[in-house]
C-alpha cells in the first residue's frame, strides 16, 4: 500500500541523460549510470535533488539496496557528492551531481530540436560551481582535474597488470582522495613516475600492489631523495 501511494507522487523524467565518461567506467553497473542521469535531471527540473532512496527506487523500479550501493559507488567515483544533516549520515539533505552536459550548436535528436546553444555552453545552472562551498566543504567541478585523476588511476592499473598479470583490488574513495590531494602539489607526470618508482623496487613486493602505498608519504620521500639518480628504465632495488 505504501509503495502504491508513493508511485502516484513519482515525477518521472521525460528523458534520462547519460554521461559519456560513465560508459567507459568498468566500475559502474548500467543501473548506476541511469541513476546518475536521474540525479542530474532532478537537479535541472527541481533545482536540487533532495528525494529519498525510496523515491529513487520506485522511479527506477529497483530495490532500495541497489540505490544505496549505486549512490556509494557514484560518490566513490567522484560523480556525485551527498550532504547530510548530521554527522551520523542517517539523514541526507541533498545529492549534488559533479558533472555537467555540454551541447554543440544546433544539436538535434529524434523528434526533438533543442534551442541553439553556444559551443561548450552548459545546460542550465551548474549544481556546483567551481570553488563553491557547501556545508563547509569546498568542491571543484574542474573536468581537467577529473581527467588527471583518472589518468593516474589507469596508469597504475595498467602498469600493475603488466607486471603481475592481474588487475589489483582497489580502495576507490581513499585512492581518489589521495590522488586529488597530491595533484595540488605534483603533476600527473610526477605521480606516474612515483608509481613507476614504487612498482619497480622491493617495497611493492613486500607491501603488494597498493596505490595508496605507492603514493604514501614514505614513498614520496624516497622518490624525492632518489629523484635524478635513476630513470624509469633502470630503477635501483631498494631495501627496507
Amino acid at each position: 500500500m505504501k509503495k502504491e501511494k508513493l508511485n502516484k507522487k513519482i515525477f518521472r523524467p521525460d528523458f534520462i541523460p547519460v554521461f559519456p565518461e560513465t560508459l567507459e567506467n568498468e566500475n559502474l553497473e548500467p543501473i548506476y549510470i541511469i541513476l546518475l542521469g536521474v540525479i542530474y535531471w532532478l537537479e535541472r527540473i527541481k533545482g536540487e535533488c533532495k528525494v529519498s532512496n525510496d523515491y529513487l527506487a520506485n522511479l527506477l523500479n529497483c530495490k532500495i539496496g541497489v540505490i544505496e550501493r549505486g549512490l556509494l559507488r557514484l560518490e566513490d567515483e567522484l560523480y556525485i557528492k551527498r550532504f547530510f544533516k548530521d554527522k551520523t549520515k542517517r539523514h541526507r539533505e541533498v545529492i549534488k551531481c559533479l558533472l555537467t552536459i555540454s551541447l554543440q550548436k544546433n544539436t538535434k535528436s529524434k523528434g526533438l530540436e533543442l534551442d541553439p546553444l553556444k559551443q561548450g555552453s552548459k545546460i542550465g545552472i551548474d549544481p556546483l560551481k567551481q570553488g563553491e562551498s557547501i556545508n563547509n566543504i569546498t568542491l571543484s567541478n574542474d573536468k581537467d582535474n577529473m581527467h588527471s585523476l583518472k589518468e593516474v588511476e589507469e596508469f597504475f592499473i595498467s602498469e600493475a597488470e603488466k607486471q603481475r598479470g592481474f588487475k589489483p583490488e582497489r580502495r576507490f574513495a581513499s585512492e581518489k582522495k589521495r590522488i586529488s590531494d597530491l595533484l595540488k602539489r605534483y603533476s600527473v607526470s610526477d605521480l606516474k613516475e612515483i608509481i613507476g618508482f614504487y612498482l619497480n623496487h622491493e617495497k611493492s613486493k613486500k607491501n603488494g600492489l597498493s596505490l595508496l602505498i605507492a603514493l604514501s608519504t614514505d614513498t614520496l620521500n624516497l622518490w624525492l631523495d632518489n629523484k635524478g639518480k635513476f630513470t624509469s628504465k633502470n630503477l635501483p632495488s631498494m631495501v627496507y
